[in-house]
Order: C-alpha cells, then structure tokens, then sequence
C-alpha cells in the first residue's frame, strides 16, 4: 500500500528538499578551502612602488565620497596620447609643488615610461631613461626642484590617503625608505589597491585612461630579467601645468 503525504508534510518535504539544497551549493563555492588567497607581483625594481602583505581579500573601503580637492591640472602629451591628471594641491602640496616646479623647468620632457608591472602600475620620472645608453640604470635615477628627498605625505585622514591606490591615482614613487621621494611617479592600475599607503598620493588621471592602457599594453624588452622593462618605452613629450579654478 503506497501512502500519500497530506499537503502539511509536502510542504516539510520541499522545505527540507530546499534547505538540502542550499547546503549543497555552499559547500561548492567554498570547494572545502576558504584560505584566502595573496596575488604576488615581483618588484624587483629600484625606487619602485611594493605591496603590503595585507590579505588582498579585504576589500576597499568604498563609503568614502568625498573625494580631495584638485587645486592644478597636469597635461600630460606623450607618444601614446594625452593624459590629464589633476593634483591635490591642499592635502600633498610638496610633492605636488615638486612635481609642478619640475614640469615647469621641463625636467620631465623627453622621460620614458621605464616600468611597466601589467595589471598594477605605470611608471615614469627618471631623467636616466633620456640616454639609451644608461638602460641598464633606468629607475635608479631622480631628483626634486630642490634637490633634496621629498617628506612622505601618506596622513591615513588626508581625502587623498582615504581614496587609495584605485585605478588612475597618481602617487610618488620612493626608495622604499620612509621620506626618499624625488621625481619619479606612478599611475595605478587595477591590482596596485594592495598597496601598503607609505607612497605620497598627490593626484589621479581625470582624462587619458586610453593612453594609460596603450602604455600598459605595449611589449616587454626580452632582455629584461623583470619583464617590467618596455620594449619601445612611451616618451613624455611636455607637461603643461594649470590652476584649477576652485
């Protein structure tokens, strides 16, 4: 004799059914291991920007709308296009007022995006990479207007600092000791958010996003034992400065 369920203990029977299932599915996105997992990137690279040892499963803090104020524009002409950055002027002014002075004495005209680390940062500053010659020493060199190391300006309550290390943020570049910034900067790109905040943030890219990507695109040097070395470097032909109307 077969039994039907009366329409009470059908509805437990799909309820268990669901429940059941949902288990299941759980257990499979998990795949019995929720270790998180650290991306690695070789920054074998003088005087480039490193990654924190943070768990890169944390994610950014994303209620942070109140973005730091640009107080000058940066147009950058270069043999991949234009980009236009806008500078924090009020929450990093030395390193913003080191990068205007030697824009304006044309100090980075004729510099090469000398490293390329695809995924997370652009990199260009080094008067060195205007003679070929001197490869092998590309991102070793640099200099402030005033000739001596730039002070961090990483203060974690800056709108600057509280933005991160997002795609097309501008920041300095440093010799991985504290206050040892002089002219070479980076643009990040997308995995760059694992960064440990001890490089000054002193703009983003407002206009230029495609240049930044041709740049990142173009083909690594071979020869190169980093695979950060571009194989036909992007030049920087001028910088044009502007003061922002507030």
């Amino acid at each position: 004799m077969t039994i039907q369920p009366d329409g009470s203990m059908k509805a437990i029977l799909k309820t268990a059914s669901f429940a059941l299932t949902a288990v299941m599915m759980l257990l499979v996105s998990c795949g019995g291991d929720n270790t998180p997992r650290e991306k690695q990137i070789d920054l074998n690279v003088p005087g480039a920007a490193q990654r924190s040892n943070r768990d890169s499963t944390i994610e950014q803090d994303t209620s942070v709308t109140d973005t730091a104020a640009i107080t000058h524009t940066a147009e950058l002409r270069t043999t991949a296009g234009v980009i236009t950055l806008g500078l924090f002027g009020n929450d990093a002014p030395l390193t913003v007022t080191n990068f205007i002075k030697l824009a304006e004495s044309k100090y980075y005209d004729g510099v090469l995006f000398h490293r390329v680390a695809k995924g997370f940062v652009i990199q260009a500053g080094d008067p060195f990479t205007k003679d070929s010659t001197k490869r092998a020493a590309w991102g070793t060199g640099g200099n402030t207007y005033t000739m001596k190391p730039l002070p961090d300006e990483t203060n974690p309550e800056s709108k600057a600092m509280k933005q991160g290390y997002s795609p097309g943020i501008l920041a300095m570049a440093n010799k991985m000791q504290p206050n040892t910034g002089t002219s070479q900067f980076f643009i990040c790109l997308d995995a760059a958010g694992d960064l440990a905040q001890q490089f000054s943030i002193f703009g983003k890219v407002l206009r230029g996003m495609d240049a930044v990507k041709k740049i990142e695109q173009g083909e690594a040097d071979e020869n190169d034992g980093t695979g950060q070395t571009p194989k036909n470097p992007v030049r920087i032909i001028s910088i044009r400065i502007q003061k922002s109307i507030p």
